[in-house]
Formats: C-alpha cells, sequence, structure tokens
C-alpha cells in the first residue's frame, strides 16, 4: 500500500506500507494468554507447542509503566502535599492516583522477586531509560502495565527471537488486551511457573513495515507528538538503508514523487496495533494520493489515513469504522419508509443467515419474533446486522493482510474516495 502526500513547503514524501512477519507467544494451554515473540516464519508455516523452541530465559527486563502519580511528579520538584494539590487543580482525584500508582508498583515488586526467585538476573526500567541496550541485554521483555507500556516495549524489539510478555498491573483500571489474563495479575507466581515449563503455544502475530521515499540527504528523524510525556523528547536520527527506488511505485504516481533527487528509507520501527498518515497538526486536512496493491492511484482529502493489522483491528480501526445500535436503528427506520413491506417475513430475515446464531446475538426464539411489534422488530433486526458487521471488522492476528480506513473523507468535484475502508496485501 503507497501512499504520495503533498506538504506545503512543495516537500513531497512517498511512504509504503507491508506486513512482517513476526510470531506472537500468545496463549499458555491453561489460558495465560497474549505473550509475544517476534520471530519470522513462513507465510503457510505451522507447528505444534511440542515443535516450537523452549522458552528458557536467563536475563529478564521489566518494562514499568509509569502511572499517573510518576508522570506529574516528574513535572516539578514537589513534595507530596504540594503534588496533591497540584493534582487536585488539574481534577485529577489524588486518592485514586496513589491508589493506582501503589498498586501498580506492589505487582512490579512481585513480578520482579518471582522471577529471580526462579533464577532469572532481572533489571527494571521506565520509558525513560528504556534502550536498545536493555533490549539486546534480555532474554525476554516482561512489561508491567496495560495495552500503551505493551505496545511501547514491542516498538523497540526489532529481532524476530526477542519475546515480550504482558502482565497487566491494574486490571481494575485497565482492560490490558495484549497482556496476560486477569487471573494472571492474581497469579503472578502460578503464570511465571507456566510460561518457564513451556505450557503454551506459539500464535503468529504479522506487524507493520514502513518505508518512506524522500529527497536525498533529508536528515529524517522520529519525533514524539506528546512533549507531555517523560519519554526521549530528542527522537533519533534515521539512518539511511540506502534501498533501490520502488520503480513499481513510482509507475503509480506523477514523476517527482520519485524523481532522481528521492532515496528510499525503511523506518527502524513496526506497527503492532497500526500506522496513522496524515498531519500531525489535527486541525488540518491531509491531501494525498493513494494506491492498494498496485492498483491506480486515487487523489484523496481526508483526515488521514489509518492501517491495522489484525491484533490492531480491535483497537482504533474498530472504534473508526464500528455502526452503533442507534445509527443502525435510524438507517432501518429510513429503509422502512422506502420501503413498507420490511417488516414482512420477519422471522425468515432474522434467521436465514448461515453465518449468525440467533440465540447468539440475544435474539429470542422464532415464535417470539414473530409476534413482536414493528418497533422490537426493527430493534432485533438492529442488534444482529450490529454484531454482524461489527464482527466483520476484526481479523486474525496471524492473517497477512491489511485494514485500512480513510477518516472523514472529503468528496468534491477534485476529490474522490472510492472506497473509504478496505482490505491490503501491499
Amino acid at each position: 500500500m503507497t501512499v504520495c502526500t503533498h506538504e506545503c513547503r512543495n516537500l513531497v514524501t512517498v511512504f509504503a506500507v507491508n506486513l512482517r512477519k513476526d510470531m506472537s507467544l500468545c496463549r499458555l494451554l491453561v489460558c495465560v494468554s497474549a505473550t509475544t515473540c517476534l520471530r519470522n516464519l513462513q507465510r503457510s508455516f505451522s507447528f505444534s507447542p511440542k515443535q516450537s523452541p523452549a522458552f528458557k530465559p536467563r536475563t529478564a527486563l521489566i518494562l514499568s509503566k509509569l502511572s499517573k502519580y510518576d508522570c506529574e511528579k516528574s513535572t516539578g520538584n514537589h513534595n507530596d502535599d504540594e503534588l496533591k494539590k497540584s493534582m487536585k487543580k488539574k481534577g485529577f482525584d489524588d486518592q485514586i492516583v496513589i491508589s493506582r500508582h501503589e498498586t501498580h508498583h506492589a505487582k512490579l515488586s512481585e513480578l520482579q522477586s518471582t522471577l529471580i526467585g526462579r533464577g532469572l538476573e532481572v533489571r527494571v526500567v521506565d520509558r525513560r531509560t528504556y534502550s536498545m541496550d536493555s533490549v539486546n541485554w534480555a532474554d525476554v521483555v516482561f512489561t508491567a502495565g496495560g495495552d500503551g507500556t505493551f505496545l511501547f516495549g514491542a516498538s523497540k524489539i526489532l529481532h524476530p527471537n526477542k519475546p515480550v510478555i504482558g502482565l497487566n498491573t491494574d486490571p481494575l483500571s485497565s482492560h490490558g488486551f495484549l497482556c496476560l489474563p486477569k487471573w494472571c495479575s492474581s497469579n503472578v507466581s502460578t503464570t511465571i511457573d507456566l510460561l518457564l515449563s513451556n505450557h503454551f503455544r506459539w500464535l503468529l502475530r504479522r506487524r507493520i513495515r514502513v518505508t518512506l521515499t524522500h529527497l536525498k540527504g533529508e536528515n529524517l528523524q522520529i519525533q514524539p507528538l506528546d512533549k507531555r510525556k517523560p519519554i526521549n523528547r530528542d527522537g533519533f536520527e534515521i539512518g539511511t538503508s540506502n534501498y533501490a527506488l520502488d520503480v513499481s511505485s513510482c509507475e503509480l504516481f506523477p514523476p517527482f514523487c520519485c524523481s532522481e533527487d528521492m532515496t528510499t528509507t525503511v523506518l527502524p520501527v513496526l506497527a503492532l496495533n497500526e500506522v496513522f498518515a496524515g498531519e500531525s497538526l489535527s486541525a488540518c486536512v491531509s491531501v494525498y494520493d493513494i494506491s492498494v496493491d498496485g492498483a491506480k492511484s486515487e487523489k484523496q482529502k481526508s483526515s488521514g489515513i489509518v492501517i491495522s493489522t489484525g491484533t490492531g483491528s480491535t483497537s482504533w480501526s474498530y472504534q473508526i469504522n464500528k455502526i452503533p445500535k442507534p445509527n443502525l436503528m435510524e438507517l432501518l427506520k429510513t429503509i422502512q419508509q422506502i420501503v413498507p413491506s420490511l417488516n414482512t417475513s420477519q422471522s425468515e430475515i432474522l434467521t436465514s443467515s448461515s453465518d449468525c446464531n440467533v440465540e447468539q446475538l440475544n435474539v429470542t426464539d422464532q415464535h417470539q419474533i414473530s409476534n413482536t411489534s414493528d418497533a422490537t422488530y426493527l430493534e432485533l433486526l438492529a442488534e444482529k446486522a450490529e454484531a454482524l458487521y461489527n464482527n466483520s471488522l476484526i481479523f486474525s492476528p496471524e492473517d497477512c493482510k491489511m485494514l485500512y480506513s480513510v477518516r472523514d473523507p472529503i468528496t468534491n468535484a477534485i476529490f474522490n474516495v472510492t472506497q473509504p475502508r478496505g482490505f491490503a496485501s501491499n
């Protein structure tokens, strides 16, 4: 998938996204889930747990999240009383903030002591001290926090054989979709024993790799957009990759996009959830040319594009594309005005789909459906349509495809968005 962006400084950047084949250590045979390992595999490769490599780490790195209390404390030289007053002025409940901070650190200490007790050498870092050197030192990286900490931890894992295991340190305030199940947070010792005894199976996960085509000699840098968070505020320079220009992409876009003055660089980061292409200033509209799987490019204007993996299909892209039940109800009522016969054969409509189990959708049996009022019938129909459509937005983390979503597409005499959502392999 290739995008050519047009910027006000007459600088043109072309970037391409494709999938890198990674492997995730995901479900223990006893329901421990969402451990991640990054390993290159063949596309059609599959194997049983007995064939998977043994998990015998000797060194473990724990990446701890920075709690709200930690973040607030890092903004100035405050004593405890001053910090509480500062948080109250910002609208925070200082008691809740402190309680969650203590909950997190108690679980962090338990994880650290458990690993040490199993004979592992352990180091603890946070966002400020998490580096490539610390990653290279460790045989395994544990993230102590929620999904944000897990994603940040995975962002520095470039080698496919480095496992990343997420432990949700505060399940009551964080869902932790990418982390181990909630029961693991209450049974840290048992969880570590299961991992070290290889009671799990492997699951392929795909991450997105981004390639930029840009002017030769341009000093590319990655800068964090949110300067408030205490992370590496200076960003880091991207070394040139010395890749040849993608000729196929040059054929899709105007000549100035891929002139002799351009070169190609592969970014040194991989996206586990999604890639967002758009203006860094959210109030600005993005103008670009887009090509999907080598098709003819289309000039579009929108609030940007989100390109998601199967792992990320339950996250941002899902929230962008899902249709809530009230919206479906309004749509069905509008259709009913055009097609008054919509209420005929109610039980047939609600039970005809071979791909949907009515009972799973909390819809009553056919006899009750046939006796419902028009309003109740539309509500049941909307419930079924909501589940079918929204579930179709989610796909396996193992899948080789990407889901792209155009945010707030603008269509007029100049710009057109033929397909605001779809799947792509390149």
